[in-house]
């Protein structure tokens, strides 16, 4: 995958997630943590790399109700990620990625994303 792709699915997460991102670089106040978006450069996004960027983005897709009382279930195992609807179990995407379990995690968030973001039009 070509980095400008890379970081066109880093940025969607991003925005995603509330953060901010920048073409230049501001420091992050000191009581923020590393992983956390605080006008970062687009090139220092690295949810498709790092579990410390790539887990509360999958906590927040958990949090996020689906139906009046239901939630989006991720299910990770070996090299593939499924995540679906909490109500009938509807399979919004899986993926599989020969190269690594983060790989195949993130390959599904960005998905996902990519599915809530027209449903919420």
């Amino acid at each position: 995958m070509k980095e400008s792709e890379i970081i066109t699915r880093n940025k969607l997460i991003a925005e995603f997630m509330g953060g901010c991102y920048t073409d230049v670089f501001h420091a992050a106040p000191k009581d923020i943590p590393v992983f956390a978006i605080y006008a970062r450069t687009v090139n220092e996004l690295k949810y498709d790399s790092s579990w410390d960027w790539l887990m509360p983005v999958v906590e927040k897709i958990e949090d996020t109700t689906c139906h009046e009382y239901y939630f989006y279930q991720i299910t990770i195992w070996k090299n593939c990620c499924k995540i679906s609807d909490g109500n009938n179990g509807y399979e919004i995407n899986s993926t599989f990625h020969p190269e690594s379990k983060i790989k195949a995690v993130w390959s599904a968030v960005v998905e996902f994303i990519k599915w809530y973001n027209k449903q919420s039009k």
